[in-house]
């Protein structure tokens, strides 16, 4: 099909030197992907190249890739990369000295002037609180993987936590804070050892009690929402405005490659889907 092509373009005006670009970029392509040209694959081979490639040049082997598309299916693509998405993209994160503050505002049972109420609230949660902050900004877990975390994912005794196919390790003091907060819970409603029972529990701020789920027969989860509502909180007494978990989680990966840790074992400890999604943060980096 690349004969019929250079054809084509010749018969379009097109020099031979520009031919012969236009159809080494095209056999780059399939040298690299392995795989049929498509929008969903040319997006990707883009992305792999944003690190080692100008922005004129990568617009340039869109523009290849998008009329080769155009001779083999007869379907005009639209731009798959456009300006502002071939910039490196900005990633949000905590500093080390902001991540200290966020840590140290929830030790504090008295961030700001609060009722009493809250101060005992605070006081109660505190264990379950931070280690939500910690696995999320320390240890790099979504926000739904902390939602969706069960006893039987977490080993007290070899300190780690299983997300996925993916052990990963956690430090004595932090596995103490956990384990803390689960002898915390009254044994009435303490989720079980080894069950598929929520590991972060919610609370009635006004019966000042876990919460039991009568549908399940079980302590009920704490929700995706309230972790959300958490995070805000715990960041605005910080002073830290427009944290979320993604900026938590954005501030584990840095710091891991940071510490020098490879490509391939933030892929895997973080669950990353590529390495490309790695080398994002690297260009960040680098950038930065």
């Amino acid at each position: 099909m690349l004969v019929e092509y250079k054809s084509y373009l010749l018969s379009k005006g097109y020099t031979e030197n520009t031919v012969s670009r236009y159809i080494k970029e095209i056999l780059l392509y399939y040298n690299s992907m392995e795989k049929p040209i498509s929008e969903e694959y040319i997006q990707i081979y883009l992305h792999n190249r944003k690190s080692h490639t100008k922005i004129s040049n990568l617009k340039r082997i869109q523009s290849v890739l998008i009329n080769y598309y155009y001779f083999l299916f007869g379907v005009k693509l639209g731009p798959i990369l456009n300006e502002n998405k071939l910039k490196n993209e900005k990633i949000t994160y905590l500093k080390h000295s902001e991540f200290n503050s966020l840590v140290q505002t929830v030790l504090n049972p008295y961030p700001v002037a609060i009722g009493e109420k809250e101060k005992l609230l605070r006081s109660i949660l505190k264990e379950r609180n931070l280690m939500i902050l910690l696995l999320l900004g320390k240890y790099g877990l979504t926000r739904n993987e902390v939602v969706t975390l069960n006893m039987d994912q977490v080993n007290f005794y070899m300190r780690n936590i299983k997300i996925g196919e993916t052990n990963i390790s956690i430090q004595n003091e932090d596995m103490n804070r956990l384990y803390d907060y689960y002898k915390s819970i009254p044994v009435s409603i303490r989720p079980m050892m080894h069950s598929e029972q929520a590991v972060f529990l919610a609370y009635d701020n006004n019966r000042m009690t876990y919460l039991w789920d009568y549908s399940k027969e079980m302590p009920k989860r704490l929700s995706d929402e309230a972790i959300k509502k958490l995070i805000r909180k715990e960041g605005q007494y910080a002073g830290l405005h427009n944290i979320s978990s993604r900026v938590l989680r954005n501030t584990a990966i840095i710091n891991a490659l940071n510490n020098g840790e490879s490509v391939e074992t933030v892929k895997t400890l973080f669950r990353l889907k590529s390495i490309h999604a790695v080398n994002r943060y690297r260009r960040f980096l680098r950038i930065e």
